[in-house]
């Protein structure tokens, strides 16, 4: 083998080894972006499933307490109290989250037998819970 042919080897073998090393180095680089996708992913996930958790609550016991003042004023007959503010208040933070859209069972004079709500991310084959 003529120099010039040892050299053209030796730079293809060194190019190829190059190569190979920008190819481990991005295939590496890759999976720790897919890996921190993921983690990144399910950490938002878990934000989201934490602060819609709270909102449930929320609703409930605001509901809840709205309910329990207005059987108290009730009960002492107490004069009139406008809970309309509250009410309006409560349905607000309510209305963060849109409800799941609804189909109502009706017979043929209109008497509506059930409402049912329709959850898209169930598949239609399974079984209310």
């Amino acid at each position: 083998m003529t120099t010039a042919a040892l050299v053209i080897a030796a730079t293809f073998t060194t190019l190829a080894f190059a190569t190979v090393i920008a190819i481990d180095h991005t295939t590496r680089r890759i999976a720790a972006l897919e890996r921190l996708t993921v983690t990144s992913t399910n950490t938002i996930q878990a934000v989201i499933d934490n602060l819609t958790n709270q909102l449930v609550k929320a609703q409930r016991e605001i509901t809840a307490r709205i309910a329990d003042v207005q059987t108290q004023l009730d009960a002492v007959g107490a004069a009139q109290v406008d809970l309309t503010a509250l009410t309006a208040a409560a349905q607000a933070l309510d209305d963060i989250v849109p409800d799941p859209p609804q189909i109502e069972l009706a017979t043929t004079d209109g008497t509506v037998l059930a409402t049912l709500d329709i959850n898209p991310d169930t598949p239609a084959d399974t079984e209310p819970a």
